[in-house]
């Protein structure tokens, strides 16, 4: 807008980057969308559910349809304990991470 503002006929328009600054930007831009930092995701107004979300959710259904249907015995109830506690308390943290932190980038979904 140089031109323009000094009085010129024709407006001038410079460009925001050099020809040599723009494969350098695109790629960052890319970088970007493959790694965002976690920030805090409290009071987010209709925040839906990601994908990684919904596919911890779904693998958690799963490996507990396949522990209830182990043998019903004292040694079956044992590991059937043992087992819920540990994919409950995985389950729970992750959970609470993804609420508060989750990225839903490149990374965070092949992870």
């Amino acid at each position: 807008l140089k031109g323009f503002m000094e009085g010129k006929s024709q407006l001038l328009i410079e460009p925001l980057l050099s020809p040599e600054e723009l494969p350098a930007a695109t790629l960052l831009s890319r970088m970007k969308s493959l790694y965002e930092p976690p920030a805090i995701r409290i009071g987010e107004p209709n925040r839906s559910t990601t994908v990684t979300e919904s596919f911890f959710d779904v693998a958690l259904i799963f490996v507990l349809s396949a522990v209830f249907h182990l043998p019903v015995s004292f040694a079956g109830l044992t590991e059937l304990s043992l087992a819920f506690a540990l994919l409950w308390n995985g389950w729970v943290g992750l959970t609470f991470f993804n609420t508060r932190f989750d990225t839903d980038d490149v990374l965070a979904r092949g992870f």
